[in-house]
């Protein structure tokens, strides 16, 4: 039997290396406990083995590895009408709000998503799912990086005016700065 990959992104709280390095965050705890689940069941693994370790990849390079590598188990990735027949989806484990962040200085009114398009840049992840909706809409004003952290220091920098992101993975990048 060929060995299961399990990737995700680091994104938290969900998902994280935590400050001693290791694979951290509530989806996480259900993907650990799922692994327990499937050993005791089917004892897969021989007393030497141990559970899948998982990998975190940046954004754009998963969802590259979903489309060419066999055997891969990605968890935390967005379900969108585009992805619904690209993969198997097992369940849904959150629902993300996305805002538009600024720094409370430069005092930038967003009332509508063309206010969005006057913007110098809007800061967003490679790969994920905030970027390929607003490509979608024909923006051409996207700043990507490879993580949420670098996304949120070129905020907090003044490198971009904006940032989409969501509240609790936003609290957990400030907090991770602290």
């Amino acid at each position: 039997m060929q060995r299961v990959r399990i990737i995700t992104v680091e994104e938290a709280p969900a998902n994280y290396l935590n400050s001693s390095g290791q694979a951290d965050g509530y989806v996480t705890e259900i993907i650990n406990a799922m692994q327990l689940n499937i050993q005791s069941q089917s004892n897969l693994l021989t007393e030497n083995q141990q559970a899948v370790a998982i990998e975190f990849v940046p954004e754009a390079r998963s969802l590259s590895i979903l489309q060419s590598d066999k055997n891969v188990v990605m968890f935390s990735i967005s379900k969108t009408k585009s992805r619904q027949n690209q993969y198997l989806w097992i369940g849904k484990v959150m629902k993300k709000a996305w805002q538009v962040y600024s720094l409370p200085d430069t005092q930038i009114e967003i009332s509508d998503i063309n206010a969005l398009r006057q913007l110098d840049a809007i800061g967003v992840v490679r790969g994920d799912i905030r970027e390929e909706w607003l490509i979608g809409k024909g923006f051409s004003n996207l700043q990507s990086v490879t993580h949420h952290a670098q996304n949120l220091q070129m905020l907090l920098r003044g490198r971009v005016p904006v940032i989409i992101h969501e509240p609790l993975g936003i609290l957990s990048n400030l907090q991770a700065i602290d």
